[in-house]
């Protein structure tokens, strides 16, 4: 009976610290899950002294700016951003032949082919993966993948006029989106979307402009990921 018991208070509190780890977020948001809700787990392989090591580029943001919206005014604000994350990753900037991350503002016919028709102004950036051995649009790009990560291409919306009268953003919300997409880079998910959702203070909450730096739950991801 007692035996029976020791099992039976062993496998509650292995549950209860299960729901805990989702819950604080210690088990880290990731971009992609399996059609049943498993984890497709991404790692940047680029690293310095073992730490995730990105190496930026905004060049392909220069000239894009509609009245006081200006790509890179905001770009050079904040790429560094993710430098405070306690001190758990690395960014430099870079020039276009060596860096790993790359901010760009693609044609209005890429960009509609990378978010879709009719949906031109509402997604304000995309960020695509480059595994070593392929790209990653999608659930299945990554699943099927090396999940090792080497390269990343942030385009930012074309559609800036548009865009930014449409939804009523300012400079602070173009910067949160350049800090939000730096950490898709790192290969960090939404940790308000998916299926553990959170809605503790994040930069990578979906929809939302209240961070423009890390907060303790992207430390926590990162720390998850590549602690």
């Amino acid at each position: 009976m007692k035996r029976k018991f020791i099992k039976k208070t062993v496998s509650v509190l292995l549950s209860v610290l299960l729901v805990l780890t989702l819950t604080l977020g210690i088990s880290a948001h990731e971009m992609y899950y399996t059609s049943s809700g498993t984890p497709i787990v991404l790692r940047w392989t680029n690293t310095y002294s073992g730490k995730p090591f990105l190496q930026v580029n905004g060049d392909g943001l220069a000239g894009c700016s509609y009245e006081e919206y200006n790509y890179s005014n905001e770009y050079n604000a904040v790429w560094s951003a993710w430098n405070s994350c306690a001190g758990l990753v690395v960014v430099e900037r870079a020039s276009l032949s060596n860096s790993s991350v790359d901010f760009v503002v693609p044609s209005y016919s890429t960009w509609r082919s990378l978010v879709g028709n009719n949906r031109e102004f509402d997604v304000h950036a995309r960020t695509i993966l480059k595994a070593t051995d392929r790209l990653i649009y999608s659930s299945s790009d990554a699943s099927a993948s090396s999940k090792n990560i080497i390269y990343a291409t942030i385009y930012m919306n074309p559609y800036i006029q548009q865009a930014y009268q449409f939804d009523g953003l300012d400079t602070l919300d173009i910067r949160h989106v350049i800090v939000h997409e730096m950490g898709h880079a790192l290969t960090l998910g939404h940790s308000n979307a998916g299926p553990y959702a959170s809605s503790v203070a994040s930069v990578m909450q979906e929809e939302t402009f209240a961070y423009i730096y890390p907060q303790s739950h992207d430390i926590s991801d990162i720390q998850a990921k590549y602690g």
